[in-house]
């Protein structure tokens, strides 16, 4: 069955022609019915993905701050277990540094001191062995008399609490006294004729000049940055403070504690979702790092220093090891640096979210 239908041609006259009802229904099926549901089903897709995409904008930005929230419980708690770590070595050095003073000023009442004594071809003045007791180094600039022997017997009295220190306490590697005319006593015992110089200046060393009148004036304990000892444990950071003799600064002690032992006491702890924890020290300088953190840094941590002479000036961790220097880290470098506390991101092949936190007492993040 056909049925006429009014075209039009291009000269504008209309003209009949026949069309098979099967068409001519398919073809107002189509523009009445399809069409029209072709649309509402484009228009249900478009509103689908724009709440979907919506509704995971949402989700994502849900999920980064409740990790974000997270992130930031962690760092203040472990801030706080680091403070805590921490604050028992200081409070150890602050004791050993109290009790120098007494020593300082409590005449000697031995001679065995000066028994320990050997005076090496070099000059210098160091203990002739092993025997239990501290290991004793005076530089060979400082010429020997009966006032260095004596000041030799007296800081005697404190071997037995720098030795007490060092062993009850799992961070510490050392702990010594360094005294303005380059007197070293340090335990546990080394062979300070072989580590030093025999002209070492101690208080040309940051392990000395830190606690000084200039840069701690309240008389503080100080925690250092990096560094390596001279004495050969490799790289440490140390917690000093002066000894004072009304206002002469005559020695500093202090407590070391080296970057292997922070990363393997400190660090090394299973964090939310493989995160780690990181020290920054004062000046930026990243203190100790774990392996996954020597990935994101592309760096090696240093924690022993291998070298065929002797320390003979400050030896700091490279610039790659600072985080204000690194472009990879320009993101939140500037926040971190100047906020004691807050979140970011840093982005990269392994995008990382970051929180931080200060521990005020030494200026580290």
């Amino acid at each position: 069955m056909t049925i006429p239908v009014v075209t039009s041609t291009a000269d504008g006259v209309a003209r009949p022609r026949e069309m098979s009802l099967q068409r001519w229904i398919w073809r107002s099926y189509v523009r009445n019915a399809l069409i029209p549901l072709l649309v509402i089903e484009l228009l249900l897709v478009a509103v689908f993905l724009t709440s979907h995409a919506w509704s995971l904008r949402q989700n994502v930005a849900a999920l980064r701050e409740v990790a974000t929230q997270a992130i930031s419980r962690i760092t203040n708690d472990e801030a706080a277990i680091i403070r805590e770590q921490l604050g028992r070595v200081a409070a150890a050095t602050e004791v050993l540094r109290r009790q120098a003073t007494l020593a300082l000023a409590t005449p000697a009442n031995s001679g065995r001191e000066r028994e320990r004594m050997r005076r090496q071809p070099s000059g210098a003045l160091t203990t002739a062995q092993d025997d239990g007791g501290a290991a004793v180094f005076y530089s060979a600039a400082t010429p020997i008399g009966p006032a260095q022997y004596e000041r030799l017997a007296r800081f005697a009295a404190i071997d037995p609490l720098l030795r007490d220190i060092t062993e009850s306490n799992p961070l510490v590697a050392q702990t010594y006294i360094n005294t303005r005319d380059s007197m070293t006593r340090i335990w546990p015992w080394i062979d300070a004729a072989v580590q030093f110089d025999r002209n070492l200046d101690v208080t040309r060393f940051n392990f000395y000049y830190e606690a000084d009148a200039a840069r701690n004036p309240s008389r503080s304990i100080v925690w250092t940055d990096a560094y390596v000892d001279p004495a050969g444990k490799g790289w440490l950071v140390s917690a000093i403070a002066p000894v004072y003799r009304g206002d002469v600064l005559e020695a500093v002690v202090g407590a070391d504690v080296t970057i292997a032992r922070m990363v393997a006491a400190v660090l090394d702890k299973e964090i939310l979702r493989q995160g780690f924890v990181i020290l920054i020290g004062k000046d930026g300088t990243l203190l100790a790092l774990l392996p996954r953190a020597e990935q994101l840094f592309d760096l090696r941590e240093l924690t022993t220093h291998h070298c065929y002479d002797v320390i003979r000036a400050d030896t700091f961790k490279p610039a790659e090891f600072n985080v204000f220097r690194r472009a990879d880290f320009a993101a939140i470098a500037n926040l971190v640096e100047t906020e004691s506390e807050g979140g970011g991101r840093l982005d990269g092949p392994k995008p990382h979210l970051v929180g931080w936190q200060t521990i005020p007492s030494i200026g580290w993040k």
